[in-house]
């Protein structure tokens, strides 16, 4: 967070030089806009770990927080090649289609590992319900 918070002062600081005119283009709006939703992902974080001791389950701060992440890290790695831009590489470069392909790539091992994950997490819940009421009939 401290990390995040120091570029995105750098990058203002930099936007606002009289030598760049960008505090206009998408990389920065997108990149202010996935720091407002880092924020909101940390604070919806630390309520769902209060409210996980709580209720042992999860509430809607919870999905707040999940989504929220999985919202930033989509917006990020998207905002990557918003920079490429920024810095006038052409689309058909070797940099901009060797950050596609990872991206890509990344994205698409990011979206399996949550399916996975979901997926796993539901198998287990209806395994516990149902020794649940085994055991209570």
């Amino acid at each position: 967070l401290c990390l995040y918070t120091a570029s995105i002062g750098l990058g203002i600081q930099l936007g606002m030089s009289p030598f760049h005119h960008w505090m206009k283009d998408k990389h920065v709006i997108i990149g202010l806009a996935v720091y407002g939703l880092f924020l909101t992902q940390a604070a919806s974080g630390y309520i769902h770990h209060v409210m996980f001791k709580k209720y042992i389950s999860r509430t809607t701060s919870s999905y707040i927080h999940l989504w929220t992440g999985r919202l930033c890290i989509t917006l990020a790695m998207i905002n990557g090649g918003f920079g490429f831009q920024l810095r006038s590489q052409k689309i058909g470069s070797w940099k901009v289609a060797l950050y596609t392909v990872c991206a890509v790539v990344m994205w698409c091992a990011y979206v399996t590992s949550i399916v996975i994950g979901e997926w796993r997490r539901n198998k287990q819940m209806k395994k516990v319900a149902s020794s649940t009421s085994l055991s209570q009939a």
